[in-house]
């Protein structure tokens, strides 16, 4: 979808018959089978009635990612964009190689075709998830406040060192954490 036609994209957050990662089945031709990539309004719908649009990735009976199966002519040609999600159907995930199988097909006949195998889903209640960003944290920052982070750095590293050196080498360490200590103390004193 172009940043033009995004613009008109109504503020809708749900619900939504299918969310990204469902698979779905064509109605009519239930061996076109793909996985959603992205669900929206039409951007171009006048009703008040919701029209859906999908983006699907579709699979070929083997189960190989295929992308598009019409020609994409200029458009993308990893998914089948804008799909109108009436010639869908939620499905669980097929069981492939998708095979021919008897269909019902409701007037007491039954006929053979190729089918996904796969139990049909009711449409769902999707809500998208709404981005929230973390809130900022501002700290001050100054050669100060460096050099603090960095004697406090350099303490954690001396009592790490302080726990594996010989017996003999600990008095000296330990004599550096105290002076990088006194000096960090020193620093976070009020200037007066």
């Amino acid at each position: 979808m172009d940043e033009e036609n995004m613009s008109k994209q109504p503020n809708f957050d749900g619900p939504f018959p299918v969310k990204k990662g469902d698979w779905v089945a064509m109605k009519d031709t239930p061996s076109k089978v793909g996985i959603v990539k992205n669900v929206y309004l039409d951007p171009f719908m006048e009703s008040d009635r919701n029209k859906f649009l999908v983006d699907v990735t579709m699979y070929n009976g083997s189960g190989d990612c295929v992308g598009r199966i019409s020609p994409h002519c200029g458009g993308p040609k990893t998914f089948e964009p804008a799909m109108p999600w009436e010639l869908f159907e939620r499905i669980e995930k097929p069981y492939f190689p998708i095979t021919v199988k008897r269909i019902q097909t409701g007037d007491g006949k039954s006929t053979l075709m190729l089918h996904h195998g796969s139990n049909v889903l009711p449409d769902g209640h999707f809500m998208k998830k709404i981005r929230r960003m973390a809130p900022l944290k501002f700290e001050r920052t100054s050669d100060i406040d460096v050099t603090i982070s960095a004697l406090r750095l350099a303490s954690e590293k001396l009592n790490q060192t302080l726990k594996v050196v010989p017996e003999n080498a600990r008095k000296d360490i330990s004599d550096r954490i105290k002076e990088v200590d006194a000096e960090i103390n020193d620093l976070m004193k009020p200037m007066s």
